[in-house]
């Protein structure tokens, strides 16, 4: 009789878990189809055409990869963060079994193109690996590849020294002006917040004294009528 009732009892607690199971998997799936039905990657995500999206932005250290003083030409490994707004990837967490955040292929998104304006000719000016974006309930999108870069270093005065030498790189839109895409730098002091995440000190002759970021503009170009929004992180390396 007493194995009778706990078989019974085991039976019990194994459906009910796999029916919860199954549930949260189906509030998902739900949620998912809702929201992408009608979704268009390919136009900025919002409502009034004439709001421009908020878009934070760094690049955070991970490695040095080469320092070139003699071409002023610096490489490094970096975590890329970007985090914006999307209008129409919102929902009611209390609709979905509560749940607050999805996690889907940066490729099903509208991803703003920032390009590093400084990269080399034989590098990628912007990530090419796609992995997830984190969407929240409220329309924030974060996306955090990882991406390894080359960049010029334009001169300027005491840019190299006998153990120092100093490299400032641009980011921003590749097409988007101010008046559709408003870009700002999460941190003023790259570094310390690098060094909080994952910055590796680990190459054989260069290390980074400094890195901090600032917004500007870029120059207006014959096909943009308005200014780009830009932000640099000035980087100080040091034998």
């Amino acid at each position: 009789m007493y194995s009778s009732k706990l078989l019974a009892i085991t039976c019990i607690f194994v459906v009910v878990f796999i029916q919860n199971c199954y549930a949260d998997a189906i509030s998902e799936s739900d949620l998912r189809r809702a929201i992408f039905e009608h979704y268009d990657k390919l136009v900025r995500p919002v409502k009034n055409a004439a709001t421009a999206i908020p878009v934070t932005a760094s690049l955070y250290p991970v490695a040095i990869k080469d320092v070139d003083v003699k071409d002023h030409i610096v490489k490094l490994d970096t975590w890329f963060y970007v985090k914006w707004h999307d209008d129409y990837l919102t929902w009611d967490p209390s609709s979905y079994g509560g749940l607050e955040a999805l996690r889907v292929p940066a490729e099903e998104v509208w991803i703003p193109d920032l390009t590093v304006y400084s990269g080399t000719p034989d590098t990628m000016t912007h990530p090419t690996v796609h992995t997830n974006v984190v969407v929240y309930a409220n329309g924030t999108v974060l996306w955090v590849p990882p991406f390894t870069f080359k960049s010029r270093c334009p001169a300027t005065e005491n840019q190299v020294t006998d153990d120092h030498f100093k490299c400032t790189i641009s980011v921003g839109s590749w097409t988007y002006d101010v008046t559709l895409l408003d870009l700002h730098e999460k941190h003023e002091d790259v570094l310390e917040a690098a060094k909080v995440e994952a910055f590796q000190d680990i190459h054989h002759e260069w290390t980074i004294e400094s890195m901090h970021a600032k917004k500007g503009r870029r120059p207006s170009l014959k096909y943009v009528p308005v200014n780009h929004l830009f932000y640099q992180q000035a980087m100080h390396f040091y034998q």
